[in-house]
């Protein structure tokens, strides 16, 4: 078992079937810190304003370009064309339920699929379509109490991807 967060361990575990007990201890902090971290720190980081820098670089984009032309993606390319054709501009129905939410996978991957069409092939049509469908998608999601981090976690990626392939497409406004 491994803590969510580095400098935490789990140090003891008590188990009873007494609901008001407060275990000698529990709570308090020793002060000890370790210094070792649990995950190496990576040895490069991205370059401060240069895009794009989440999941490659601009140096990798022909490599990339070349590749998916390869026939082992024929599929995924299928799968990529097919939600690039959707007719989906991001913008999510109200939930039926009040304390329901609206997220979409359709809407996510279709701003997450114009924005790689763009980093790759550096069609603004592409980037600017990524931009809108992001901002209608953010506009109008309803993540109810306890969403699924999942969810949550997909759509600052998704998010991510565009904020950073899209970059020099982006107005301050934006």
């Amino acid at each position: 078992m491994f803590p969510r967060e580095n400098k935490v361990e789990i140090d003891r575990i008590l188990i009873t079937d007494t609901a008001l007990v407060t275990p000698e201890g529990s709570g308090e902090y020793t002060g000890e810190e370790k210094e070792e971290l649990y995950y190496p720190i990576p040895s490069h980081a991205p370059q401060v304003g240069k895009h794009p820098r989440l999941l490659f670089n601009e140096e990798d984009v022909p490599t990339i370009r070349e590749n998916l032309s390869h026939p082992e993606h024929a599929g995924a390319m299928a799968l990529h064309k097919s939600i690039l054709e959707k007719n989906e501009d991001g913008i999510l129905p109200t939930p039926t339920d009040p304390t329901g939410d609206n997220y979409s996978i359709d809407g996510l991957s279709k701003f997450k699929a114009h924005a790689f069409e763009y980093v790759i092939g550096k069609d603004v049509e592409h980037g600017e379509k990524a931009i809108q469908i992001a901002k209608n998608y953010l506009n109008t999601l309803v993540m109810a109490d306890g969403s699924d981090y999942a969810q949550t976690g997909n759509i600052i990626y998704g998010i991510s991807m565009v904020y950073d392939w899209c970059y020099d497409l982006l107005t301050e406004e934006d």
